[in-house]
C-alpha cells in the first residue's frame, strides 16, 4: 500500500494490534495517543489517511477535524468508537469523517474499508 496512515489511539494495545496489521499491509503507521500529539504530528507531516479513536483522554478527536481539513484535505478519515450512538456516528459525518467503525474493530473489516476509501 505504501499508504501514510495516522492512528490516534489512546489504548496501547489496540494501538499496536492496529499498527502492525497495517504495517503487515504496508502502510507507514503513526501513532498518537491523545489530541495534541495528533495536533502536533498534522501540523508537522502529511496522511494519506487517519484512523481515531472518538474518546481520548485530552478531549475528543473531532475537535481535530478543522486542522485536518485544513491541512489535509484530501484525506479520508476514519472515526472508530464504542459510542455508536446515531447522533454521534450523524454529527461526526456531518462534519466531515469518510467512515465510521464501531468498536470493538475487527482489524481486516476495518482494512478493507480503509482501502475502499483509499481508492475512492
Amino acid at each position: 500500500m505504501g499508504i501514510r496512515l495516522l492512528l490516534i489511539e489512546d489504548d496501547a494495545a489496540l494501538g499496536q494490534i492496529l499498527s502492525w496489521h497495517f504495517e503487515d499491509l504496508g502502510c507507514h503507521v503513526t501513532v498518537a495517543p491523545d489530541c495534541a500529539a495528533a495536533a502536533s504530528l498534522i501540523g508537522a507531516n502529511r496522511y494519506d489517511l487517519v484512523l481515531m479513536d472518538y474518546q481520548l483522554p485530552d478531549g475528543v478527536s473531532l475537535s481535530l477535524l478543522p486542522k485536518l481539513r485544513e491541512t489535509q484535505p484530501e484525506s479520508p478519515l476514519v472515526l472508530m468508537s464504542a459510542v455508536a450512538e446515531p447522533k454521534v456516528v450523524q454529527s461526526a459525518l456531518e462534519s466531515g469523517v469518510s467512515a465510521f467503525a464501531p468498536k470493538p474493530v475487527d482489524p481486516a473489516t476495518l482494512a478493507t474499508t480503509l482501502e475502499a476509501l483509499m481508492v475512492a
